[in-house]
């Protein structure tokens, strides 16, 4: 704590960001303020020797109330500027900050509202980010940075797609400021023209864009090209989710993103090119020029906050040098990470601000523990024992986040990364040199030959580290898991560190009074039975979970399973379900029974609405539905199925046009059905009970 005294700036600012977003009720930070002058009235107020120093940590609570309030503050104002647009606008200028790509249906690009119109024609002032979708066409995918845009205001705020244990989208794009979207066919905007003026992150952006253009040039394989252009800028859009998927269950998925191990390795690059200055005689100039170079290279990857902390981290050890001052990593790495939270206190719940900010601290703490206690009088294995101590640190801090946000333990991490690390800083600087020799218009063949082999080497050992069975661990944690880990972790860190027992007797009472929140609170029960179906725009896809048995049923013929397991993924983690099974159109297997159209599943009857021609079809009583699932192959009306079926729920997929959904949703109402449309509600879901649940 004496060594690095912003941790004591930083931890009560962490609070109040957390007080605030969490809990987010503005009064608050008048109590805090209140009590932040109180402290320091009653410090400052004349006393004798004797009580002002009874009085002592008085001064010091104020501090941390005033930080801490400083936190709530920085959330609050953002909080504030989370204004709903009224209806009255019917149009908007908008300008184009980032083009994020062309997918299958859209163009999507991030804007500014910068202006709101309202029937009068009369221009308000506005300053709100929002996700635009335009029609896919060569106007729109030639939008870039800089044009001004007059559309349609129709902008609704984000919303999650509601699936099982979903990925929060609608949080996600909260915290970097965007609460908008809006989709715009062709006739309901027009392109105005181009502004020159930039931001920072804009500039940086372009010519990140103008080096992946660079790195294009290069005689490389598809792959090869989308992995250096990860490795090199960040720039991870032409990463397959193969590719994707591969890294990240063979451990190696930290160096597709640009962090602290990438800026390490630049900086340990300049330091070698910018050596020839002490020849010189200007070893200050050296430190100058390498962070300079630094921040250049921090631009060129477009300013991510991972960068950014390495670089500002960095920059306070280098120009401790400069001053002849020695830098405490520790309270560098404090001080960035608190300089980057006043500027902008959503990076807190940023994933990759969080892995990076404790992977560094994880190694700062825990590698010389580990190293000591593996090295040897050997110097080769020394080495080793250098990469195996970084690989362990890392591993101990971020091991439990990842897994909480990503629900995935790679096994095999000690080992591809004891092989992978050493070669790093090779492939970093090959790839740098044929960047620039191809920006200067000069080939040298084998220096592409080997940036290309390198390169393919890497996804090779992410292959085939994926084809080991058992290479990786599906788990699912909750918040009250990390909780405990880092607890105990920190209690037998200190303890270790001070040699005092009174941290073991804390560790212990830390842990039984989590036992006893765990049998007060305990965690809900698995989902053994029950069916599902997802939320997906393109299929209809219905999850039958049998005793843990996992069956996939698809009303359509073409089905993309591979998107569905990715949008189920998480449920069934957290379930412990199996692997799925493709149910057939004729099947029985245990409680479900499948003779399309009939579905009977826990002693539920299912009709799906598929093509067959109800209207011709007779019956001498009527047949008790329980579930009725729409389909796009359903070409009649429902009132065609009453005089057959006794209908209880009617539910209407994603997939479903819209005209087809509203003339179903206005038949179930005329004739009192229940009507449950996926589209508005999310994914029904009947798990253990007979309970629709979003």
């Amino acid at each position: 704590m004496q060594n690095a005294p912003f941790i004591r700036l930083l931890c009560p600012l962490i609070t109040g960001i957390c007080i605030q977003h969490f809990c987010p009720a503005v009064n608050l930070i008048y109590i805090f303020f209140i009590t932040t002058i109180c402290s320091f009235l009653f410090y400052l107020i004349p006393r004798n020797p004797a009580e002002k120093f009874r009085f002592r940590y008085t001064y010091g609570i104020s501090i941390c109330f005033l930080f801490c309030t400083l936190g709530m503050l920085s959330v609050a104002l953002k909080q504030m500027q989370e204004t709903p647009i009224p209806a009255t606008y019917i149009k908007a200028i908008a300008r184009i900050d980032e083009n994020n790509g062309k997918k299958i249906k859209s163009v999507s690009c991030t804007v500014t509202i910068e202006h709101l119109i309202d029937q009068n024609e009369a221009y308000h002032q506005f300053s709100k980010k929002a996700i635009l979708y335009f029609y896919p066409d060569d106007h729109s995918c030639a939008l870039v940075p800089g044009n001004y845009i007059i559309f349609k205001q129709k902008l609704q705020p984000i919303q999650n797609i509601p699936n099982p244990e979903a990925f929060d989208y609608a949080s996600y794009t909260q915290r970097k400021g965007i609460l908008y979207s809006q989709y715009l066919p062709e006739k309901d905007w027009r392109r105005l023209g181009f502004s020159p003026r930039m931001t920072w992150k804009e500039k940086a952006l372009y010519y990140r864009t103008k080096v992946v253009n660079i790195i294009s040039e290069i005689n490389l394989g598809k792959e090869e090209q989308a992995l250096l252009n990860a490795l090199l800028l960040g720039y991870t859009d032409e990463i397959s989710t193969e590719q994707r998927k591969l890294f990240s269950s063979s451990g190696l998925s930290h160096i597709l993103a640009v962090s602290g191990l990438h800026t390490g390795i630049i900086l340990g690059i300049l330091y070698i090119a910018f050596y020839p200055l002490i020849w010189l005689r200007m070893p200050q100039m050296r430190h100058i020029f390498t962070i300079v170079g630094l921040w250049i290279y921090a631009f060129i990857t477009g300013l991510s906050p991972s960068v950014i902390r390495a670089c500002i981290m960095a920059s306070f050890i280098i120009v401790g040098y400069v001053l002849n001052r020695k830098g405490n990593t520790l309270n560098s790495l404090c001080a960035a990470a608190f300089f980057m939270l006043l500027y902008q206190p959503y990076y807190l719940f940023d994933i990759g601000f969080q892995l990076s900010y404790i992977s560094v601290l994880s190694i700062v703490l825990f590698y010389p523990v580990i190293f000591h206690g593996i090295m040897t009088n050997n110097k080769l294995w020394n080495k080793i024992a250098g990469i195996i101590a970084i690989s362990l640190a890392t591993q101990i801090g971020t091991l439990p986040v990842a897994a909480y946000y990503f629900h995935t333990v790679p096994l095999l991490f000690l080992f591809t990364n004891l092989l992978i690390i050493p070669l790093l800083p090779i492939i970093l600087g090959i790839s740098i040199i044929s960047v620039i020799l191809t920006a200067i218009d000069i080939s040298i063949t084998w220096i592409h030959y080997a940036t290309e082999h390198l390169l393919h080497f890497l996804s090779l050992v992410a292959y085939y580290t994926d084809k080991i069975p058992c290479n990786s661990l599906k788990i699912w944690l909750e918040p009250r898991h990390i909780v405990l880990y880092f607890g105990i972790l920190s209690s037998l860190y200190i303890a270790f560190k001070q040699k005092k027992s009174n941290w073991i007797i804390f560790c212990l009472s830390f842990i039984l009074l989590f036992l006893i929140y765990n049998k007060a609170v305990p965690l809900p029960k698995q989902i053994e039975n029950g069916w599902v179906i997802y939320n997906d725009n393109q299929n209809t896809v219905i999850n039958f979970i049998d005793d843990k048995n996992n069956f996939l049923y698809s009303t359509d013929s073409i089905v993309d399973y591979p998107k569905i397991e990715k949008i189920a993924s998480n449920f069934w983690i957290k379930n412990g379900i199996n692997k799925f099974i493709i149910a057939k159109d004729s099947m029985n297997n245990g409680n479900l029974f499948i003779s399309r159209p009939f579905i009977l599943f826990r002693q539920k009857r299912i009709l799906l609405l598929d093509s067959t021609n109800w209207k011709t079809k007779n019956s001498a009583y009527q047949l008790p539905i329980d579930y009725v699932i729409a389909t796009n192959d359903f070409k009649g009306r429902l009132s065609d199925l009453l005089p057959l079926f006794k209908i209880k729920h009617l539910i209407i997929p994603s997939n479903i046009t819209y005209f087809k959904s509203y003339w179903l949703e206005r038949e179930c109402s005329k004739h009192h059905i229940n009507c449950y449309v996926i589209r508005k509600e999310g994914a029904w879901a009947s798990l253990d009970k007979n309970e629709p649940r979003p």
